[in-house]
Order: C-alpha cells, then structure tokens, then sequence
C-alpha cells in the first residue's frame, strides 16, 4: 500500500498506482491489474468517475488481451459503460 494511501492522501496514491501500473503493464499484467484496480477504487471514492472510467477500460484490456480472461473483461468494460452514461459523457 502506497504510503500516501495510509495518509489519506486518496489523489496521490491513486497517482502513485497508476505511475506502478504503467510500469508493471510493460512486463507483469497481473501486478498491473492488481495496481490499477486499486486506483480506480481510490477514483471512485472521491466521486471521479470519468477518470475511473477511462481506466477501467485501460483493465478491460488487460484482462482480454494480455490475461485471456474474457469474463473479466466484459465486467469491466460493463463498469466503465455505466461511469460514462452515469456522468452523461460519450466513452
């Protein structure tokens, strides 16, 4: 857990999550998707749910392309489907 997160400080450690996931999806898309679902559930927490959106489609694809979990995928995909119609906004 990053140390920002144990402060309260939501914003920065879902930026610090999303710096690790960026990283980690160049070699270990498990530990990317584990990293970015952290950020978004930090997103979601303070009511951003555009920015969660548009990551949560970044873990829809994790999971279809690079984990070949196609359930997960379409949950996602689902999730960030309904942040965006919720926020009024075109995904």
């Amino acid at each position: 857990m990053p140390t920002q997160q144990k402060t309260d400080s939501k914003d920065e450690a879902a930026n610090t999550l999303v710096e690790a996931y960026k990283a980690y999806k160049q070699t270990d898309p498990e530990d990317a998707a584990r990293v970015l679902s952290q950020a978004i559930h930090l997103f979601t927490l303070r009511g951003a749910f555009r920015r969660a959106a548009g990551y949560q489609m970044d873990l829809g694809s994790i999971y279809e392309n690079d984990l070949g979990n196609a359930e997960l995928a379409v949950e996602a995909y689902e999730k960030a489907g309904d942040w965006y119609f919720e926020d009024q906004a075109e995904a």
